[in-house]
């Protein structure tokens, strides 16, 4: 139960986040820019550090760490739900990130030490369901509560469940840990946690810094170099943070670049998609949850029928054709969104949702298939980060064009620049903030709804580009799926 709680809670947070935005831009009158940083804050220290988590438990305990992890997720939260300004926001959500990056990874970990051998696998895909079902509960809830109460109330939501999960914790799971294990490669941690925290900061701040400004080429090198040298560290590491010598196996790197590829998309979508709908289209938060609902609910449905296909046919057709259909829905979003009638982007919503769990499924048990059970353990951790990794790189990669589509088609539309401020005037048209109020209550009738036509317009060709990118990111991760999948050899596991 505790560990059902936990993971239910912290799939529940990553989706809830995106219908509470337009609120929180209006209360903050904050930028686009802030505003993607209220997500990709959390994806970015969850994405850093969960690679480490397991090593910590091992050493430390690890009902200990799920505990803390508990602990420091309830107290970000608490700091998220009474947050002052847009910047302390940031700074608790960072907090969240690292208290989900220490709870996620522990709750196979915990749920496995107490139960029989023949109960796991039933177990493990009770808390995939369930936590499948809260991210699909995430946007409607959450909307429930956005348009009734506040946005404060969705993090408050995490208290009572956080608390009642440690207590759980505490009193029913046994404490295990592995003395043998080696300790977590801190180096490649730190080199980690600078690389993919440099790249976010330049792809999400390259509108407002310039692609050319120094601060931006200067984070952006500073992310090739730490990234560059994290790879060589890790290849020489005895005990490595990320094992990637196991990416010299096809089965491992096909998988892996499918599963981070889909997690790209679903974000960028899970995001931006539920942006479009409220700040666009106009629908209420609980209209938006209901209409995302198609896109989540092909998971818990066909998981066990793709995971049966797998086991009879392998993950090379399922995978290949998820990522295709994926595509394909991607495709179709970018080309009906400028339209703004939702009626024409269902179908694609539902193809979207299914073709989820023909990627995930297959590409899960690729590595399972290729690698040696002595390092499955190891393995694991790759899999784990590559879909991170995909995600906070989807809001941040998609978080960049959006808004440089968006400010380049606005301001061609409205026929001049603009400094900081009116900026920021601008990206709170469309959400009523308080700048943008008063920038359209200054202007006469005509001129007033030319400029939030011209800003839903922007936002709108702004999205359609994105999903086009990320439509083209799904047929790449597809031919490389078809050529790596497909190499299945008795020689797979050798690398191990």
């Amino acid at each position: 139960m505790a560990v059902s709680l936990a993971n239910a809670l912290i799939f529940f947070d990553q989706t809830s986040i995106t219908v509470m935005l337009p609120a929180m831009q209006v209360e903050f009158d904050s930028t686009s820019t802030e505003l993607q940083w209220t997500v990709g804050a959390y994806l970015l220290t969850l994405a850093a550090l969960m690679s480490v988590s397991g090593r910590l438990a091992d050493l430390y305990g690890r009902r200990r760490l799920f505990v803390v992890g508990l602990f420091v997720f309830g107290l970000a939260s608490l700091l998220c739900a009474f947050a002052p300004t847009v910047e302390a926001l940031i700074a608790a959500r960072l907090l969240e990130g690292c208290g989900a990056a220490l709870t996620m990874p522990l709750t196979i970990a915990n749920l496995t030490a107490v139960l029989p051998d023949d109960r796991r696998g039933w177990a493990i895909g009770i808390l995939a369901t369930g936590g499948t079902i809260f991210l699909a509960l995430g946007p409607l809830v959450g909307g429930v509560l956005v348009d009734h109460a506040s946005w404060r109330w969705v993090f408050a939501l995490n208290l009572p469940v956080v608390m009642v999960a440690m207590w759980l914790s505490t009193r029913w799971l046994p404490e295990s840990r592995d003395d043998g294990r080696s300790p977590p490669d801190l180096w490649g941690l730190v080199l980690l946690v600078v690389g993919l925290s440099a790249l976010v900061t330049s792809l999400l701040n390259v509108h407002d810094w310039g692609p050319r400004s120094a601060r931006t080429i200067i984070v952006s090198i500073t992310a090739v170099v730490a990234l560059t040298i994290f790879v060589v560290v890790e290849r020489r590491s005895s005990h490595p943070l990320l094992p990637l010598r196991f990416l010299r196996i096809p089965l491992v790197a096909g998988s892996l670049t499918a599963l981070c590829a889909i997690q790209f998309a679903v974000l960028a979508v899970t995001v931006y998609l539920m942006l479009y709908m409220q700040l666009v289209l106009g629908y209420s938060g609980v209209i938006a949850g209901l209409l995302f609902l198609p896109t989540v609910l092909g998971t818990p449905l066909l998981s066990p029928w793709t995971g049966r296909l797998t086991d009879a046919h392998g993950p090379h057709l399922l995978v290949t054709g998820g990522l295709l259909c994926t595509a394909v829905a991607l495709l179709w979003i970018a080309v009906f969104s400028p339209a703004r009638n939702v009626l024409l982007l269902l179908p694609a919503f539902v193809l979207f949702g299914v073709s989820r769990p023909f990627v995930f499924t297959p590409a899960g048990t690729g590595p399972v298939r290729a690698i040696s059970s002595s390092a499955r353990g190891l393995a694991s951790s790759l899999v784990t980060e590559s879909r991170q990794i995909g995600a906070v790189l989807g809001v941040a990669v998609v978080g960049a064009v959006v808004t440089t589509v968006e400010h380049a088609h606005r301001t061609g539309a409205l026929g001049t620049g603009f400094d900081n401020a009116e900026r920021r005037a601008l990206d709170g048209v469309l959400t009523g903030g308080p700048s943008g109020t008063a920038l359209l209550d200054g202007l006469p009738h005509d001129q007033a709804r030319a400029v939030r036509d011209a800003a839903a317009d922007a936002y709108a060709v702004g999205f359609s580009v994105a999903m086009g990118m990320v439509a083209a990111v799904m047929v790449a991760a597809a031919i490389v799926a078809a050529i790596t999948l497909n190499r299945i050899t008795e020689q797979d596991g050798a690398a191990s």
